[in-house]
């Protein structure tokens, strides 16, 4: 009856305000770029995995909120749409979401599901084309589409146990959160293009045209057509020949043609033509005709198509044209006619599996499986479904329960009490069957564990019974008019749904209020409450054995857990009311008592055992965990009710994973559900490496059916509102960070993250104008409730370089100009200099004038003694007064919502035709159009810098013999070229005055490139594009690996911290692979030791060994901390070096973990050794190699900076330099900017070391080594002024050496001591043989007449660059020179430099300790640190002296 004649029916075009509605949201999608950002994908991707973990909750609860909502869909998508429907939309998402990211797929152990389809069943489609292609061929609109985002949107907000107070921050961001981006660009946009698609086939007149006239030869002849047909099948598929045994052939030819008849005739109507294809489907399905036959129908009636029809595909467009459409019609018809076949053979196909495990656990014979498979199959084609035996319920029931990874109490499964009440249908019967329950589960105090099964879900049926509530006996949650909470806050929406539905709760309300049970038949559409008779809800009182005023709260719980929101999955049917206890562990109920979430007693039980909350130190939500297990275990025990502690449960899951295992089957476990929540590592199972996967038999989780009937007729708005407003509530803080080398960047970061749930902006002082601070924060009507600044301290007491701009804007404020703006400074700094943390001072001064309020006071972090753990205190005290700790609270509780936290780094992979890859590579070309490897450099070069050409690289120190290169330093004379590549970033003109610095940014060793890309797997030539959320930028996103490495990355162990962030990388990274080979399980091992030493190394004990007697007191700790770090970095001096100690664990890494934790390269500050009066498009610098070989270990550390400088080609030698004579020509190929050896990237910092203004003035001038190397620079500029006619003042000079071999320039300043440009040359030489060793300092005491007769000027300038340590010698012979060869005494020797400071007369450009790093730094900082002893002993000797 359903196939009618072609005549009846006519072309039919969709509504005209349907199609332009649809026209213009597709319209709305097109020609956008996906709005998604690396952050928004991070985030989705985790959202949905966390969602996997409970898919079938979220998954029903989405589905069946949208046939809610839009219930014509129940007729498009068919009969079925529970188990068809649900697999499709997942689907679909997974494949959406995993697409986002596909290089974090490759799973290195399960995640909760690598695909969330229940159990072993075939997908409905293998790609996303596919499922957007049959979603649309079936029928889905674009309006459905559009729906369903709103709908997707709550749920993943509000069906999510996992969901964490970022995620749900994410997600309440309305249109602009990462769901509603993600469906809109991933779900909707493809969608619709796919509709679209179809549309322009099947809503064609014309295609319909071309149909009709193509089978008009088909048509004169069905029964010819279709044995033709046949013929084809049975000749290339003979396999499908059994499917036809007993059909009349002939009968079959001319039916088929029939069906293709009227499938033509209703080509344009497909509400028409629904109900004929599913009419063909369900005599498939009868006549048992599977689904994988259908592939070959279409192949073969393609070719029978190709066969009768001369105009099909005949190499024309129409020809081509004409197929496609009648492909498309084939297509369609058979995805809807196979639908029904879809459902009944997967629902077999688990049917029969479920009876083979049955037959093979319940030792069934073969006669008996044969006969229970053919009834199965047999009720299965009649009626849809089929019936299990009490004998399959019982098993099943406990097999699920076998099942169920989130158990750990599974060891007695085989002994679960299963009702068999299926027959009862009636909800007050089942009420009263619930109540049996309850009286079987306690009915001798000893708990058992009961399983009550109603009927399964019924064909053609969507949610099935159920009940609301999702145990028997739940406690209620009330909200009070001020928005407190009492009771279960679990509880609440079902609390305020009962209310609604009719009930009254008890007066008084209390927090351990009974909530009445609801049951649902969906079928009849009954829905029944029912209250609890109190024998039947046991509760016990939760008292204490120690402490009364535990007793005194009230605390009470129930004694059965029946749990009523489990479906049990069995064979292919599903059992949607069935309730199901265990018994309790007692933390399980600790954990109810003591959540947040849940009756959030912690702070009341502590008060109660007398413990302070306060105490974070003293542990005390431990030992409130501790106590109120106990009084759990006391009160249970005490009533004579059962439950088990976690020691015992964690033993008996133990057990019986070896019991299983013994029986040949895996346990699945979830970890995080599995292992107590009380005794952590010190329970043995929290070390059993478990496998979490999906079996049925199950007991899968429902959606809420009242919450699904509830937010489905959520109107979209309200769905789509973002919800900014609401979590708007916690301070921001803007940090500013002033930094040379990146320290004080780094330590803004990690206040950052350390002041979280704040809201803090980070940024550079350069970035930032000092007059709108006011107007920035809340004083001025601003934002910011504070103001944080972190400086370090550049040259003689100066800020860094890129801050001078704004520390002059500050100094210059009004003192109205910042009134009442709250501001704290952190000064970064190393008492090993004289101007210790000037910078931070003068800023703290400067903003005070100006009328900040000083929040806390000025706080200075000393590099050479705890820096650290200075930052940490003072981020701490800045918390403190924000009320940090109570606002981290009210996140965990869940009463406030966090600030959400952007994946740190995000890294995605780029191909060679990505269009962002052309642009990099022809900027490449237009910065350096004859030189590639210059071009890929010059595009990593910063604000303020140039790529400029080296021009010459001459080697200074003299190596005659073998011993020479032992005991001297290679030293370079380096030239560059100012004229360089200027990067569109860069500065347009670097030039510099006599007496600046240059700033170098190195480029790291290739053969470290290659080995650092080569622990990571990963090829250097790679392109990528890298964004950074939370660190330091980088000066590119889209980048080549190996020039990421080598340009912007350090690739050097890091002496301060031994790379601690980058090891705990490491442990993570190989605990997550869980790999239990030998070699891997040793690594992790190693690195967990390792950690475990570096994280300790602060908190190591102070006593004295490894400290030499008299060190101070306050360097111990340091000292202590700094001897562990120095065990890592002596031992690994480079990164690679590091990784590839631990080759499988390394393995592991992501390529985003490496840039967040490894520092940036930073710039390396060098005195220029040339007068830009004489040189006025050149510099020059005097660069000793820094090489320094660990006695520890033998391992030899090279200065990053130096020798790759010593690297350097000059642009007119065709040689390599020495660095480069043997390295493999290879790299450059491999490293593109490797080959850039005749560039380095140059920025220039201006200094105050300058010469006088009247060259008449005296000067005496201290430089060993290359400390020379600023008065190289002065010396050319007297030298320039000589030529000039310039009269040229007294100049000494001091030069320091080992031997002649290192007298730098030697010749050059013998030439200007005789031509009169230096009056005065002394060399000091150390290791002359057979004479003592002497320093300037040495040199200078034997001249102290001479100097002081040129110092005593007024006008004379004193210079001296070197290392401090050097320095301090130095001075301390001037003040004796002040006083022996002066007559002054202390005090006036003291104002005679401090007056000569003041004049800037006394300049100073000095470095930290290089050569012998360890042992001159300890001296040092032991010196400053004992300065007032010394101070002490000089007066005190002065005193004597005077006597």
């Amino acid at each position: 009856g359903v196939l009618a004649t072609a005549a009846e029916f006519e072309f039919r075009k969709r509504d005209a305000a349907e199609v332009k509605a649809d026209e213009a949201l597709l319209a709305s999608l097109l020609g956008t770029p996906d709005p998604m950002t690396p952050q928004d994908r991070v985030a989705m991707k985790d959202v949905w995995n966390k969602c996997l973990g409970w898919i079938s909750m979220t998954g029903e609860h989405f589905v069946e909120c949208l046939f809610l909502r839009c219930p014509d869909l129940l007729h498009i998508l068919g009969a079925v749409p529970s188990e068809l429907a649900y697999d499709m939309f997942v689907s679909v998402i997974d494949l959406a979401v995993r697409n986002l990211n596909r290089r974090t797929e490759v799973v290195a152990r399960e995640s909760y599901a690598a695909s969330p389809l229940r159990g072993d069943v075939e997908p409905p489609f293998r790609t996303l084309a596919e499922g957007f292609e049959q979603f649309a061929q079936m029928g889905m609109r674009p309006r459905h589409w559009k729906e369903a985002r709103a709908l997707f949107l709550l749920t993943m907000r509000r069906v999510n146990p996992y969901l964490e107070e970022n995620d749900a921050e994410l997600l309440s961001l309305g249109t602009s959160s990462c769901a509603y981006r993600f469906w809109t660009h991933h779900v909707m946009k493809p969608a619709l293009l796919a509709i679209q698609e179809v549309d322009g086939i099947f809503e064609s007149e014309d295609n319909r045209r071309m149909l009709a006239e193509s089978f008009e030869p088909l048509a004169a002849d069905k029964v010819r057509s279709g044995v033709l047909f046949y013929r084809k099948l049975f000749s290339q598929y003979p396999e499908v020949m059994p499917y036809f045994g007993r059909t009349d052939m002939n009968f079959l030819a001319g039916h088929l043609f029939d069906a293709v008849e009227l499938l033509v005739s209703v080509f344009n109507d497909f509400e028409k033509a629904l109900p004929i294809l599913r009419h063909l489907g369900k005599i498939h399905d009868n006549k048992r005709i599977p689904v994988f036959t259908y592939a070959a129908i279409g192949e073969v009636l393609d070719a029978t198509l190709r066969e009768a029809l001369p105009q099909y595909d005949d190499g024309t467009s129409e020809g081509e044209a004409l197929r496609r459409v009648w492909l498309a019609l084939v297509n369609r018809t058979v995805l809807i006619t196979t639908r029904i076949s879809f459902i009944s053979e997967r629902l077999l196909h688990k049917a029969l599996e479920w009876s083979e495990q049955c037959k093979e656990e319940l030792k069934w014979s073969d006669a008996y499986l044969a006969k229970r498979k053919l009834d199965i199959e047999t009720e299965i084609r009649t009626g849809g479904t089929y019936t299990h035996t009490e004998e399959e319920i019982v098993h099943g029931a406990r097999v699920s329960w076998r099942n169920s990874a989130k158990c750990v109490g599974r060891i007695s499964w085989n002994t679960l009490l299963v009702r068999d009440r299926r027959h009862v249908t009636n909800l007050d019967h089942m009420f009263a069957e619930c109540l049996e329950h309850q009286r079987l589960a306690t009915a001798d105090g000893s708990l058992k564990a009961v399983m009550t099964v109603f009927r399964p879900r019924q064909p053609g049926t969507r949610m099935g019974q159920r009940f609301w509530n999702a145990q028997l006996v739940r406690f209620a949650c009330y909200e009070y008019e001020d928005g407190n909470l009492m009771g279960d806050r679990a509880n609440k929406q079902y609390t305020d749904e009962v209310i609604n539905f009719g009930w009254k709760p008890p007066v008084p309300r209390t927090d351990f209020d009974v909530l009445p049970i609801v049951i649902e038949d969906p079928i009849t559409g009954t829905t029944k409450m029912f209250e609890l008779p109190e024998e039947y809800h046991k509760v016990t009182m939760i008292t204490h054995p120690k402490y009364p005023d535990f007793d005194k709260l009230g605390l009470r719980w129930c004694v059965v857990p029946t749990v009523t929101c489990f479906t049990l999955r069995l064979g292919g049917l599903e059992y949607t009311c069935c309730p199901f206890n265990g018994w309790f562990m007692e933390s399980e109920i600790t954990r109810d008592l003591l959540e947040s979430g849940r009756m959030n007693k912690m702070e009341a039980i502590a008060d109660a055992i007398g413990v302070d909350s306060s105490d974070e130190d003293g542990f005390w939500r431990e030992h409130v965990m501790l106590e109120t297990n106990k009084a759990v275990m006391h009160s249970f025990r005490r009533d004579g009710y059962s439950i088990v502690d976690h020691v015992t449960a964690q033993s008996q899951f133990l057990a019986h994973d070896m019991r299983e295992k013994k029986l040949g089957r895996e346990v699945p476990a979830q970890w995080s559900w599995v292992v107590p929540a009380a005794g952590g590592s010190t329970m043995p199972i929290w070390h059993h490496e478990m496998r979490d996967f999906y079996v049925e038999p199950q007991y899968d989780y429902q959606a809420e059916i009242f919450a699904v009937r509830k937010e489905s007729s959520v109107p979209e708005e309200e769905l789509l509102t973002s919800g900014n407003d609401e979590i708007a509530g916690f301070e921001k803080i803007l940090i500013l960070h002033a930094s040379t080398t990146g320290t004080a960047e780094g330590c803004a970061y990690q206040a950052k993250k350390l002041l979280r749930p704040l809201q803090v902006t980070v940024a550079s002082c350069e970035e930032h104008n000092p007059k709108e601070l006011f107007s920035d924060c809340v004083a001025g009507g601003g934002e910011y409730a504070a103001v944080l600044l972190i400086t370090s301290t550049f040259g003689e007491g100066n800020p860094p370089p890129s801050a001078e701009d704004f520390f002059s804007v500050v100094k210059s404020l009004s003192s109205e100009e910042l009134k009442g703006v709250p501001f704290a400074v952190m000064g970064i700094g190393s008492t090993i200099y004289p101007d210790y943390c000037q910078a931070g001072i003068d800023l703290d001064k400067a903003l005070s004038a100006a009328g900040g309020k000083q929040i806390f006071p000025l706080t200075k972090g000393d590099e050479v003694n705890g820096r650290e753990e200075t930052v940490l205190q003072w981020i701490a005290s800045i918390g403190s007064i924000f009320d940090i700790q109570q606002k981290k609270a009210l996140v965990a509780s869940g009463d406030s919502a966090g600030v959400s936290e952007a994946d740190p780094v995000t890294v995605t992979l780029l191909s060679e035709e990505d269009d962002k890859v052309t642009a990099a590579i022809a900027e490449e070309k237009e910065l350096a159009e004859n030189d590639p490897s210059a071009g890929a450099v010059a595009r990593y070069l910063p604000r303020g810098y140039k790529l400029c050409k080296m021009t010459m690289n001459d080697e200074l120190v003299s190596f005659p013999n073998a011993e020479a290169k032992q005991m001297f330093r290679s030293t370079r004379f380096l030239e560059f070229d100012l004229n360089g590549v200027c990067s569109m970033k860069g500065a347009n003109e670097l030039s510099y005055e006599t007496g600046d610095h240059a700033r170098i940014l190195p480029m790291n060793d290739p053969s470290l490139v290659l080995g650092m890309c080569q622990c990571l797997n990963i090829n250097p030539s790679q392109w990528i594009e890298l964004s950074v959320n939370d660190g330091p930028a980088l000066t590119t996103s889209i980048t080549r690996v190996g020039d990421l490495f080598a340009l912007e990355i350090d690739l050097a162990t890091q002496q301060d911290d031994g790379n601690l962030a980058l090891l705990d990388k490491l442990v993570k990274a190989g605990r997550a692979s869980n790999d239990e080979g030998e070699a891997a399980t040793k690594e992790l091992n190693q690195l967990e030791a390792l950690l475990e030493r570096l994280v300790e190394a602060a908190d190591l004990a102070m006593d004295s060994n490894g400290c030499d007697e008299g060190t101070s007191g306050a360097l111990m700790r340091e000292e202590a901390r700094k001897k562990v770090i120095r065990s890592l970095t002596e031992a690994f001096v480079t990164i690679p070096s590091l990784l590839s100690q631990y080759p499988i664990t390394s393995s592991k890494l992501a390529l985003d973990d490496i840039v967040e934790v490894l520092p940036r390269l930073k710039p390396r500050f060098y005195s220029i050794a040339s007068s830009s009066e004489m040189h006025p498009k050149k510099l020059q610098l005097s660069v000793g190699k820094l090489t320094i070989t660990h006695n520890s270990t033998g391992k030899t550390r090279h200065g990053v900076s130096s020798h790759c400088l010593a690297r350097g080609t000059p642009a007119s030698s065709s040689a390599k330099a020495e660095e480069t004579k043997d390295r493999d020509d290879g790299m450059a190929a491999a490293i593109q900017s490797a080959g850039a050896t005749q560039y380095v990237r140059i920025g220039i910092t201006k200094s105050t070391f300058r010469l006088p203004k009247e060259y008449a003035a005296p000067v005496i001038m201290v430089g060993p080594g290359t400390g020379i190397a600023p008065m190289l620079g002065f010396l050319q500029a007297r030298e320039k002024a000589k030529a000039s006619g310039v009269e040229l003042g007294p100049c000494m000079v001091f030069f320091g050496c080992r031997a002649e071999n290192d007298f730098l320039h030697s010749e050059r300043m013998r030439n200007w001591a005789k031509e009169g440009i230096i009056t005065d040359l002394q060399v000091a030489f150390s290791r002359l043989p057979g004479k003592p060793k002497e320093y300037v300092q040495h040199v200078v005491g034997r001249q102290r007449s001479e100097v002081w007769a040129l110092l005593s000027n007024p006008a004379c300038h004193y210079y001296i660059c070197g290392d401090s340590q050097m320095a301090e010698d130095v001075f301390d012979e001037l003040r004796a020179t002040s006083m022996s060869a002066g007559g002054l005494d202390h005090i006036e020797s003291v104002n005679f430099f401090r007056k000569m400071k003041e004049e800037r007369r006394f300049q100073s450009d000095t470095w930290g300790v290089v050569a012998k790093r360890e042992v001159a730094l300890k001296k040092l900082v032991e010196k400053k640190y004992n300065q007032a002893e010394a101070w002490l002993e000089v007066v005190e000797e002065e005193k004597k002296e005077n006597a």
